[in-house]
């Protein structure tokens, strides 16, 4: 079996359980989201320098593990991604965008490489996780939200 085929093989398995995981409670969810991470990681090997626990924590933090949370400016699922955000990180890794936020996978990808970004933008997963809950903008305006970080990388590590 090639790796491709593998790959593809990996993704159907994920993309079942994603489908049933509604009704499941949420430890298995965790384990469901932390699988697809640990995949992403493989098929996405630049994004493998962030912890997967870390990864879980903002998940909990952000959405409580509800991939069909969205926050009152917009930003959805389990990582609280905008739209527009999601867009432009697939266009900037030069990926096609994935139309659908809600759908687990995508939304874990498109957060996944927007912390992944804001790491190497601001030299740490402590500025990262600022930036990733306040705005860049905002982070670089000297905004800091210290509860946020405390409580993602309490849990995280």
């Amino acid at each position: 079996m090639s790796d491709e085929e593998q790959r593809r093989g990996n993704v159907a398995i994920w993309q079942q359980a994603i489908e049933q995981e509604k009704g499941l409670p949420v430890e298995w969810r965790q384990g469901i989201y932390a699988g697809i991470v640990e995949q992403l990681k493989t098929d996405y090997p630049k994004l493998g320098n962030l912890s997967t626990p870390m990864l879980l924590a903002l998940m909990a933090r952000e959405s409580s593990f509800d991939p069909e949370a969205v926050s009152p400016k917009g930003a959805v699922g389990l990582m609280q991604v905008k739209p527009s955000t999601a867009e432009w990180m697939a266009k900037k890794e030069g990926r096609e965008p994935g139309g659908n936020l809600s759908d687990p996978r995508e939304n874990i990808l498109a957060g996944m490489s927007y912390l992944s970004y804001l790491k190497r933008k601001f030299g740490g997963i402590t500025p990262a996780l600022h930036a990733y809950s306040l705005g860049p903008t905002a982070y670089i305006r000297g905004e800091r939200n210290p509860g946020y970080v405390k409580t993602i990388l309490g849990k995280g590590l």
